[in-house]
């Protein structure tokens, strides 16, 4: 029954192949053309002084810390970035507001090249999104909860999921065979392929992506790690054939990953 669930979708994703973004030149600069626009458009009300939202816009550093609701850019993806979606008016509050002059289509297409670039900064280097929250200093001692297991098929191997990592123990003494640290976040979802050779693990940083790690258990090397959900990963799961990777998250969106050009093949919204 897998076997012919996997086909389905597998038809579906061929029917409904979401077209991929080519590659771009690069021809967006924060400094002579993000940062002037940002402070063209934005930083009239996003500014150290009066950071609306507790976004401010002035510099790069801020830029990347967000605001109060989180992360505004995602590097690589302009189209789920925040930052793109309000001033284009697919979200709402709209910006700049009514009665404002707004960044015309050529201003935002470049913004939106700058960030598919990977929004590099002054330096012309790259940076990871961060969250903004709170230091709250803790009374008594954090919890560490196992949040996903899964059995390895020959009843060998014992997956325990956690924060920030995956622990793969042998299921006849207990023992630790490799801990997989590496991760974001909390890891929701781990899961071992039909024939035993990869493992699946989804997590992600809340509010900001989500993250998708597959590994090949023969040497428990990374094979790919997978980004495009907006929020944490839910679960994740690979094909019977290991060539697809299906992942669901907080952002009730079911994605379909090809696991040998990391490409994506199928976006399904309002799952």
């Amino acid at each position: 029954m897998k076997y012919l669930i996997f086909s389905l979708l597998l038809v579906v994703s061929g029917n409904t192949l979401l077209a991929q973004s080519e590659q771009v030149e690069e021809t967006a600069d924060y400094n002579s053309t993000i940062g002037p626009l940002l402070t063209k458009y934005c930083v009239a009300c996003h500014n150290a002084d009066d950071a609306g939202g507790g976004l401010n816009l002035e510099s790069f550093e801020a830029l990347m810390q967000g605001g109060k609701g989180g992360a505004v850019l995602l590097p690589g993806r302009s189209d789920l970035s925040r930052l793109v979606r309000v001033l284009s008016g697919e979200a709402k509050p709209k910006m700049p507001p009514d009665g404002n002059e707004s960044p015309t289509v050529d201003e935002l297409k470049i913004l939106q090249e700058w960030i598919a670039q990977g929004a590099k900064g002054p330096d012309g280097k790259s940076v990871e999104p961060m969250l903004v929250t709170p230091k709250i200093e803790l009374l008594g001692k954090a919890r560490d909860p196992i949040n996903s297991v899964a059995v390895s098929p020959d009843g060998t191997l014992l997956a325990i999921a956690q924060f920030g990592r995956v622990e793969i123990k042998n299921l006849d003494d207990g023992k630790r065979v490799v801990l997989l640290d590496d991760l974001t976040g909390v890891v929701n979802g781990v899961a071992f392929s039909d024939d035993g050779t990869h493992l699946v693990a989804g997590a992600g940083e809340a509010g900001l992506f989500g993250e998708i790690s597959l590994f090949a258990t023969s040497g428990w090397d990374l094979v790919h790690r997978f980004r495009g959900h907006r929020d944490s990963v839910f679960a994740a799961k690979i094909s019977p054939d290991n060539s697809v990777v299906a992942s669901v998250g907080y952002d009730k969106r079911l994605i379909f990953w090809n696991v040998q050009d990391h490409k994506k093949l199928l976006e399904v919204e309002g799952h």
